[in-house]
């Protein structure tokens, strides 16, 4: 067996692996934290990068990034001198981190089977908090 075919198999193992743990492990709480987890970490990375002419320490620019993210409107840095591209990324994380886009998975995710669990929002606005809904609890829609 030559190394392009060793590599091959062991990316294949790879992939059924990830595929199990996404088909029998992912729902909507785990990705919905694993999201706001992450995405702030890697917009922090690019959000220091791209310092223009202020600079901005990279701790700063993490707390920047998960303020945003969380949408407290926290900052430790004045935002107007920030370039354009930092500033459009803290709108994206904030646009992210929003409870209505926050809240437009579910949906989606009730068409997969491979999400196990779905958050039933329908009572989130009333004050109530969300619920797990498993696809066997379920309501059919009134016309099927």
């Amino acid at each position: 067996m030559t190394d392009t075919e060793g590599f091959k198999s062991h990316m294949k193992v790879l992939a059924l692996r990830c595929n199990h743990i996404l088909q029998k492990e992912a729902n909507f709480i785990r990705i919905h934290i694993f999201v706001f987890a992450v995405a702030p970490l890697i917009a922090s990375a690019i959000f220091w990068r791209s310092n223009g002419k202020y600079y901005v320490p990279y701790i700063d620019c993490l707390f920047v990034c998960y303020s945003a993210m969380t949408v407290t409107g926290l900052s430790t840095v004045n935002l107007s001198p920030l370039t354009g591209f930092q500033q459009s990324i803290l709108f994206v994380l904030m646009w992210m981190g929003d409870v209505v886009n926050s809240l437009h998975f579910p949906p989606i995710s009730m068409l997969n089977p491979a999400l196990h669990a779905t958050i039933d929002c329908s009572c989130v606005g009333r004050g109530v908090g969300a619920q797990v809904v498993l696809p066997s609890q379920m309501r059919k829609h009134p016309t099927e």
